[in-house]
């Protein structure tokens, strides 16, 4: 992907500009991973030598396209100060997010009520406003994950031909993965949120390449990370940014939702090499 700015820039606005969009990409993966800046600075250059280049521009007034045999060409203007530019390439994905598909369902004259973002309204039992209704998965908002949709379905069974003991709140915390290379994963919370919550922690850092099996896997790029509560030693959070993360983040899931202290991960055998072993020394603090 190539950018082409029909006009020059003095070399202190093209630093400048540099500069801002190294900060937002700092600030995303900060915020994703749930480190400081200072810390994903390795993450900050892996993610850049994956791309050609990365455009930021929070404030765009207008884009446009034209599609070509070989490719498409985007077109969008700065807000900022007007510049347009062009960026090649073989397709454009656009990402705006997603919303319940209700069309057609007719929940108004049911008197299923909605929420301002279109989701069903659900109590924990997934109950909609009209108590002989239920509604399940990406429907009723909230996390769009498949295997929360799965585990909708065992709440409403559970509701109508178990025990009616089920409910939202018992399968927190959830775990979940964004399938980048290497995988992001994580679970529970996030070391800035255990300061605002005031509890008292430790956190453990481990870089991937401490781990064998990302050396013959030949994957060394990532980290991983886990809050630790000082009083009692329970996992608080955990984050994986490394090979197979997407895998080993349910084991921690596991270790978390039967109360098992970080101990049980450091003296865990597991087989060797993998990439799971590494949780032996993530947990050894």
């Amino acid at each position: 992907m190539s950018k082409v700015e029909p006009q020059s820039k003095q070399p202190n606005e093209v630093k400048n500009h540099v500069n801002r969009a190294r900060e937002s990409l700092l600030d995303v993966i900060s915020t994703v991973c749930g480190i400081s800046q200072r810390q994903c600075v390795g993450v900050h250059t892996h993610v850049v030598h994956q791309f050609r280049q990365l455009h930021f521009c929070p404030e765009v007034e207008e884009v446009q396209t034209k599609t070509y045999d070989n490719g498409v060409t985007l077109t969008y203007s700065d807000v900022s100060d007007g510049t347009p530019y062009y960026v090649d390439g073989d397709a454009i994905l656009i990402a705006t997010g997603r919303k319940p598909m209700i069309e057609g369902l007719n929940l108004q004259a049911a008197g299923v009520g909605v929420d301002a973002h279109g989701a069903i309204i659900v109590n924990d039992q997934l109950r909609t406003t009209v108590p002989h209704i239920w509604a399940m998965g990406d429907v009723k908002g909230g996390s769009q994950f498949t295997y929360v949709s799965l585990d909708d379905f065992r709440i409403i069974r559970d509701q109508l031909f178990g025990d009616k003991k089920r409910d939202i709140g018992d399968r927190d915390p959830v775990q979940y993965a964004v399938f980048i290379d290497p995988p992001l994963a994580h679970i529970g919370i996030s070391e800035e949120e255990a300061l605002k919550r005031g509890y008292s922690f430790k956190v453990s850092r481990l870089p991937a390449s401490s781990i064998v099996r990302t050396r013959t896997l030949r994957q060394t790029d990532g980290m991983l990370k886990a809050i630790i509560n000082n009083h009692n030693g329970k996992i608080m959070g955990c984050t994986l940014f490394c090979a197979d993360a997407s895998e080993i983040i349910n084991i921690v899931a596991m270790a978390i939702k039967t109360g098992q202290t970080s101990t049980f991960l450091r003296d865990f055998i597991f087989t060797h090499p993998s990439m799971s072993e590494g949780l032996n020394q993530l947990f050894d603090v």
